[in-house]
């Protein structure tokens, strides 16, 4: 999609300057001196989103950058539009004069875009349970709170379920502690043993590149998988390149590969000292099937993760999407054993922490289960906020066209 590059002035007044569509170099010298900056306020997360427009916004005073944004922007029926900054704004929320003139520049933004409304979820944390006190991520959740609403954002609340926010107000974060022995101790005694050599003497390796064509053909066989699995749908192999190029060599793809003659020696040594004998003997079968079927190395596991830019002050390690094959070997746990390299990898890159991912707030649905099986540091944040440009328009977008789609959907269901 075309987005305009020139840069322009939209909101001006003796303390600052509201600039629309400002250049990236001068955006990411910006974001160098911020504490914390989630992955999705990095230019490059507008050529993932490229079915959306996108804009870079910037507050500035005395020629210098106070606050910024980036923007991605969606078309609505009848010429209208809406505008979502993920885990934005980056702005100083204690900063009132500096919140409000950065609001009224967005406004004015909207309403040159015919935007209905604009929803920002900022990268504030109000809780966190399970995890070192040194974390950064909470520094202004409640200035937000405070100042926020008098600017004219509404707060949506504290939600619960992961999908009534525009993000998952609830993650699930490892921390990488200073050294790969601090992390290992970390995780619960009964994944250790899918673990490290747990994994290595089954003959199990891991492998962490930046992804090439044949690695995302690979990684989206894994994930469809997991998706006939779970019976889900997630996302195309086209989306997934866009974020490899996009993301260059931050974007790494791992897989777990069974070495399945070495198993075999394995199951071997277990029989000779007489451990769990039947069971032993059918893996041997299995692991011999296998082999005749697919060859020595079968691939797993395998996840996506995107690294940090090197000059980020807090390093946090994205774990987008994985996937398993579960099919034959699920009693090798390979997903733990993959999930701990790829956290030993992201500590050796500098990283603080690995994160697993959103979950739901009361923590019962399997994909949460999982995730605290690791022990994860959980993170809850602030939550959405929404400027409303147009009251009437928002009104009949956010309360009248749901109730019109939901009775034309029971109209047609008894027609058929």
């Amino acid at each position: 999609m075309q987005r305009p590059q020139n840069t322009e002035s939209l909101y001006k007044t003796s303390d600052y300057e509201f600039k629309i569509y400002i250049p990236e170099k001068d955006y990411y010298e910006f974001l160098r001196k911020c504490p914390s900056v989630s992955f999705m306020q990095d230019p490059v997360w507008a050529k993932v989103k490229d079915n959306w427009e996108s804009c870079i916004c910037a507050l500035y005073h005395n020629d210098d950058i106070c606050a910024g944004a980036l923007l991605l922007l969606r078309p609505l029926p009848l010429g209208k539009s809406f505008i979502y900054s993920p885990r934005g704004l980056i702005v100083d929320y204690g900063d009132s004069a500096v919140l409000n003139a950065f609001t009224e520049g967005l406004r004015r933004f909207a309403k040159s875009k015919n935007a209905i409304f604009a929803t920002i979820d900022p990268y504030l944390v109000v809780n966190k349970d399970n995890g070192p006190s040194h974390i950064v991520l909470e520094d202004g959740s409640q200035e937000a709170l405070s100042f926020l609403p008098s600017a004219g954002w509404k707060h949506k609340g504290f939600t619960s379920d992961m999908h009534d926010s525009m993000q998952p107000r609830y993650n699930a974060m490892i921390p990488l502690f200073d050294n790969e022995e601090e992390l290992y101790k970390h995780f619960p005694k009964s994944l250790r043993r899918y673990m490290g050599n747990g994994s290595y003497k089954k003959g199990l390796s891991f492998t962490h590149t930046p992804a090439t064509e044949a690695d995302l053909h690979e990684f989206k066989r894994l994930l469809e998988c997991t998706e006939q699995r779970q019976n889900i749908a997630l996302r195309t192999e086209d989306y997934f390149r866009k974020i490899a190029e996009a993301f260059g060599d931050r974007a790494i793809i791992t897989f777990a590969t069974l070495d399945i003659e070495k198993y075999i020696d394995y199951l071997n040594d277990q029989l000779s000292s007489g451990n769990n004998v039947e069971q032993c003997k059918e893996k041997i079968l299995e692991a011999n099937a296998v082999m005749k079927d697919r060859g020595q190395h079968v691939n797993l596991a395998t996840g996506l993760v995107l690294l940090p830019r090197e000059d980020e002050k807090f390093k946090v390690a994205e774990y987008i999407y994985g996937g398993s094959d579960l099919s034959h070997f699920h009693t090798l746990h390979a997903p733990a054993g993959l999930i701990y390299e790829s956290c030993v990898y992201a500590l050796k890159q500098g990283c603080n922490y690995w994160n697993i991912g959103g979950m739901s707030g009361d923590m019962t649905e399997p994909l949460s289960e999982f995730k605290l099986r690791f022990n994860p540091c959980i993170l809850e944040y602030v939550g959405d906020f929404e400027l409303v440009i147009s009251k009437p328009l928002y009104f009949a977008y956010t309360s009248l066209l749901p109730q019109v789609r939901k009775i034309s959907h029971a109209i047609a269901k008894k027609k058929h």
